[in-house]
């Protein structure tokens, strides 16, 4: 199979490389014999500044079609995805290639909900295995899978408090145990501020939507002269490892990263925020059976588990919990499934305008 696989490089420009394996997987520089290739597919993935890149390493291995495998600049926010529409253009006009052969795209958790589901194709569950993929907590509606699964976790520093450490969001508020400054994310759908606030307010999970976005902010006020504010993932865990803050909220991956190289951090899994990054496919996709193919092959039970070789990041398939990499096993958000709450998805697709120009004039107030 011969795969060709879409990097950037440091300018921004797109650099192809071609491999040969007749295994299915990539290895760069080794001469392979080529076959012809029946069917092309191009994924474009969004770019993350962590280690999740690595999943194109798993796709390079994959099912049979030859892949072009693009990398979009720019790391859109955890929820809303305005990269997606610029990809979608881009694969279309980018060559010939890009307009044959528009494959599976990635994206946050508020794309493939209501309105947008006009742009995608509708998804063959019986091939993916929809039921397997947490259904009741990762919102599949038929035109979207989860990839993999990770964590809004509230990080802190292990070396502060005495010994003492946070074991629930009341302590995220406590300023006199817990000293010190918090961060959070820049924007209000990012990071679970929000949802954290209620529930230390005293908002029980279940009733924890339609968010009562005034009482969160209400709540917040309490400690807003100790925020700091990070806008991007990376941030969220280097704010902890460098001292900027002693709390914060972060993604569980972000965190393992640091401590992994020794930093003093560490994760509260108490009611943590269960989410995800979901592939789509453009309905116009004129290869639509191909890039579904693909699709299930990442998300298949052993595909699945295989992402926690590369990050602390957890499949999305319940029938790949036990076969994850047991170095980063303890970290993964399926180790702490008991304490896992869901977000509402559609609430926030719904509603995402409305509290982000709230939640920004509360910043600045």
């Amino acid at each position: 199979m011969q795969v060709a696989t879409k990097g950037s490089d440091t300018h921004g420009k797109y650099v192809q490389q071609a491999t040969d394996s007749p295994t299915g997987h990539a290895r760069l520089g080794r001469s392979r014999v080529r076959r012809q290739l029946v069917e092309r597919v191009w994924i474009r993935w969004r770019r993350w500044s962590g280690d999740v890149h690595q999943l194109r390493r798993l796709v390079s291995e994959g099912p049979g079609e030859g892949l072009d495998q693009a990398v979009h600049e720019g790391e859109p926010g955890h929820r809303g995805d305005p990269g997606l529409a610029d990809r979608l253009r881009e694969a279309r006009s980018d060559d010939a290639v890009g307009q044959r052969h528009l494959g599976p795209l990635d994206t946050g958790a508020d794309y493939g909900l209501g309105p947008t589901t006009k742009q995608l194709a509708k998804l063959d569950c019986k091939q993916l295995g929809c039921s397997d993929l947490q259904p009741e907590k990762l919102t599949t509606t038929g035109f979207r899978v989860p990839v993999i699964t990770y964590s809004n976790v509230i990080g802190y520093r292990t070396d502060k408090f005495d010994g003492a450490k946070p074991t629930k969001y009341e302590d995220f508020f406590d300023l006199d145990k817990f000293p010190g400054k918090r961060s959070v994310a820049s924007q209000a759908n990012n990071g679970s501020t929000l949802e954290v606030a209620l529930l230390a307010d005293g908002v029980k999970p279940d009733e924890l939507y339609p968010l009562d976005v005034d009482r969160a902010l209400k709540k917040l006020d309490t400690i807003k002269s100790q925020l700091t504010y990070w806008e991007t993932g990376e941030q969220s865990a280097q704010m902890l490892a460098n001292g900027q803050a002693v709390m914060g909220t972060s993604w569980n991956g972000r965190v393992y990263t640091y401590a992994q190289e020794d930093a003093p951090v560490d994760i509260m899994w108490e009611q943590h925020f269960l989410t995800a990054d979901y592939l789509v496919i453009p309905k116009d996709a004129p290869n639509v059976e191909a890039a579904m193919k693909l699709a299930a092959y990442m998300v298949d039970e052993k595909n699945s588990a295989r992402i926690s070789d590369f990050i602390a990041y957890g499949p999305p398939n319940v029938n790949a919990v036990d076969k994850v990499n047991k170095k980063t096993e303890p970290f993964l958000p399926t180790s702490h499934a008991d304490t896992a709450l869901a977000l509402d998805d559609e609430w926030w697709a719904k509603n995402l305008n409305k509290v982000e120009e709230k939640f920004q004039s509360w910043r600045s107030a």
